[in-house]
């Protein structure tokens, strides 16, 4: 028995429906992020189309190795060239685009493609040929199928799926 001086207590947990609303609202940041991702990569990958100055290099030799770790482990190759950029600069250092190893060979001649605004981004030629690759289209894609239950989830109050 409650007295009339004693508030009642405020339950310890959230309703239901509150939960819903907060895993709703991570899954639409999650996709958000991943789209966002997506369209940063290829609005970059235009911009540097527009931009990109050509120009020749060489191999160095070097490279920058990248170990992955976990289930499918891999590694990538980053070799770094040596240029002149148009103003006369010698720019030295790794390409944003990996090889394989045995590419990777000192004083191969290789079609670069820089940022003119910051030299340091080079792309191997070929490989910008190629365009923006799968990785945008993959994060966008994953964006949206996540959005659309986070989205209907927010709307309806419940999830994608349930009756009633």
């Amino acid at each position: 028995m409650m007295s009339a001086s004693t508030p009642p207590t405020a339950p310890r947990h959230l309703p239901k429906r509150r939960y819903h609303v907060i895993l709703h609202v991570i899954l639409l940041v999650i996709a958000l992020v991943a789209a966002g991702t997506g369209l940063a990569m290829i609005l970059e990958y235009r911009r540097m189309a527009a931009v990109a100055v050509p120009a020749e290099g060489r191999m160095t030799g070097a490279y920058r190795q990248v170990r992955s770790t976990g289930r499918g482990a891999s590694t990538s190759h980053y070799p770094n060239v040596s240029f002149r950029t148009a103003d006369g600069r010698v720019i030295v250092g790794p390409t944003v685009d990996a090889v394989a190893l045995p590419e990777i060979q000192a004083g191969r001649v290789v079609q670069l493609r820089y940022d003119p605004t910051d030299p340091w981004k080079v792309r191997l030629a070929v490989v910008f040929a190629e365009g923006p690759g799968i990785a945008p289209w993959l994060l966008g894609g994953a964006g949206l199928l996540l959005a659309i239950p986070a989205v209907w989830g927010l709307v309806t109050g419940r999830a994608l799926g349930r009756r009633a």
